[in-house]
């Protein structure tokens, strides 16, 4: 669970780092004013405020955070991607996408120390191991964005990438899902059912022709 948490922080902070550090020049070298992208930005990182006051709440209130989460994740990851490739005629409205998104997913990040931990004691090893290693490894998002950019010329492979984090990030939320009790209860309820049924009607069938 630590480490799913601190996987959740380290590339929800490879898009924050990555926005701070290059929003403007994706912006510029998508033909914006220097002045226009400058206030995109801004806005940007203004509405994050909106995020980081609306998902702790929310996410206290819910059984499960991984959808939240998972949904948040890709609504991030989304709008930076549109930044770099979708209308700018739309800019602001991707912009905004990114800042609630990164504004959300950042303050969720720092709840789930509280929601998955019992006592003081976990909670401060567990945002010790979070922020050192999450903080560390996401710092490096803004050298694989210079990295791509540098190799490529463009930045359509930094959108990739903040899809493919969005997507991980999805993961990290959802992992719980995918072991194999889950699954299993998951087949058995659904499909699984299906085959139950069919056996029943078999057997009574067979009951009725004897």
């Amino acid at each position: 669970l630590a480490w799913q948490i601190t996987g959740f922080m380290a590339l929800q902070a490879m898009m924050s780092f990555s926005v701070f550090a290059w929003l403007a020049p994706i912006l510029r070298e998508r033909g914006i004013d220097g002045t226009v992208a400058g206030y995109v930005v801004a806005g940007s990182i203004v509405v994050q405020v909106l995020g980081s006051f609306l998902a702790p709440p929310l996410a206290a209130r819910l059984r499960s955070q991984g959808w939240l989460n998972a949904a948040i994740a890709l609504l991030t990851g989304a709008g930076f991607a549109l930044t770099i490739l979708g209308p700018l005629d739309l800019i602001w409205v991707w912009a905004v996408m990114l800042g609630v998104g990164q504004g959300s997913l950042t303050a969720l990040a720092l709840t789930m120390i509280v929601l998955r931990t019992h006592d003081a004691a976990t909670a401060g090893r567990v945002s010790g191991m979070m922020q050192c290693i999450g903080y560390g490894v996401g710092s490096s998002g803004t050298l694989l964005v210079g990295i791509l950019h540098t190799a490529s010329g463009s930045f359509t492979p930094a959108a990739v990438m903040f899809l493919l984090i969005g997507s991980g990030i999805l993961l990290t939320c959802c992992t719980k899902f995918f072991q194999i009790t889950h699954v299993k209860h998951w087949w058995k309820m659904t499909i699984g059912s299906l085959f139950v049924r069919d056996s029943n009607v078999t057997k009574k069938t067979d009951k009725k022709t004897i």
